[in-house]
C-alpha cells in the first residue's frame, strides 16, 4: 500500500511538471501568435467561424476543459483581420465570465469590425450575461427560438463560514495594511462599509454593461435596464424585445453574413489557420 502511494506521488509529480510545462510553452507561443498569426489566402467569397465554447476568460480553466479562452478568440479575430476575410460567424454557447476577458474580445471585434468586417453572432444553447455582451460587438444577431440568454447584470460572491470556523475552533489571523485589504474574508461578517464599496464597484461593471447592450442594439438606456435585472429570455423573446434580430441556426448566420458582406454565390467556410500549440492537441484527446 505503501509503495501504491509513493508511486501516486510521483506520478502526481511528473504529471504536474509536464502540465506546467506545456501550459508555459503554450502561453509563450499563444503571445507570439497573436503578434505574428500564421497568414493564408482565402477566395474573396469566404466567411470565417470562430467558436466561442464555454466560460470565458483569459487562460484556460483546466489542462482538459474545453473552453474557448479570449487570447484564443483574439487571436483568431486577428488572424482573419489579416487575411481580410470579410466576414465571420462567431458561434457562441456560453454562460458568460469575467468582464476583463469578455471585454478583450470585444475590443479585437471592433477592431476587426473597424477594418471592413462584418460579424454576425449565432447562439447555440445559451448566451448569456457575458456571452450576450460579446454579441452586442456583433453586427446582426441569430438565436435559435429555443436558446436561453440574456441575464444582463453582474454578480459578486463570497461566502461566509465564520459560524463553521467557530464549531471547529478555527481561529483565523489577519494582518493587513488596510481597512480594505481583507475584504470579503470569509472568517468574518463582511461591514456596512465594506459591502457599499463592493455594490459601487458592481454597479459600475453593470453600468458598463448596459451601455454595450444600449449601444450594440440601438436601445435607450432606459428600455435596456427594464430587462436588466439578471432575468434570462428564451431566444424568441429576446427578439420580441429587440436583443435578437432573427431566429434560426448556423445556416441562417451563415446567409446573413453573406448578405452584410455583400458575397454572391455559395459561399466558403474558412477557420483560423493559426499554428497549434501542445495544449491544443492535449484538448482534442479528451
Amino acid at each position: 500500500m505503501k509503495k501504491l502511494i509513493v508511486w501516486l506521488m510521483i506520478a502526481g509529480l511528473i504529471t504536474g511538471f509536464i502540465g506546467f510545462f506545456i501550459k508555459s510553452k503554450d502561453i509563450a507561443q499563444n503571445e507570439s501568435i497573436l503578434m505574428n498569426p500564421v497568414r493564408k489566402t482565402f477566395s474573396s467569397d469566404s466567411i470565417g467561424v470562430i467558436e466561442l465554447n464555454g466560460v470565458i476568460s483569459y487562460d484556460s480553466q483546466g489542462y482538459f476543459e474545453r473552453t474557448s479562452t479570449a487570447g484564443s478568440l483574439i487571436r483568431d479575430f486577428k488572424y482573419f483581420t489579416s487575411t481580410n476575410v470579410k466576414a465571420v460567424v462567431l458561434r457562441i454557447n456560453s454562460p458568460g465570465g469575467s468582464i476583463g476577458a469578455v471585454q478583450e474580445v470585444c475590443y479585437a471585434m471592433q477592431k476587426y469590425r473597424d477594418n471592413g468586417g462584418k460579424i454576425v453572432a449565432s447562439f447555440k444553447d445559451i448566451s448569456a450575461s457575458g456571452g450576450y455582451y460579446i454579441s452586442c460587438f456583433a453586427d446582426s444577431i441569430i438565436a435559435n427560438p429555443g436558446t436561453l440568454t440574456g441575464s444582463i447584470g453582474v454578480i459578486m460572491s463570497m461566502p461566509n463560514v465564520s459560524e463553521l470556523f467557530e464549531k471547529l475552533g478555527i481561529k483565523y489571523n489577519t494582518v493587513k495594511s488596510g481597512k480594505f485589504k481583507d475584504i470579503g474574508n470569509l472568517s468574518r461578517e463582511m461591514s456596512e462599509e465594506e459591502f457599499a464599496l463592493l455594490q459601487t464597484t458592481v454597479d459600475d461593471s453593470y453600468e458598463q454593461f448596459v451601455d454595450a447592450v444600449s449601444k450594440g442594439r440601438n436601445l435607450s438606456v432606459e428600455e435596456v435596464k427594464k430587462i436588466a435585472d439578471g432575468r434570462i429570455f428564451t431566444g424568441r423573446q429576446a427578439k420580441e424585445i429587440g436583443l435578437v434580430d432573427e431566429l434560426g441556426g448556423f445556416d441562417i448566420a451563415f446567409e446573413k453574413a453573406k448578405t452584410l458582406a455583400n458575397i454572391k454565390g455559395k459561399g466558403n467556410i474558412v477557420y483560423a489557420n493559426t499554428k497549434k500549440t501542445l495544449l491544443d492537441y492535449v484538448n482534442e484527446l479528451n
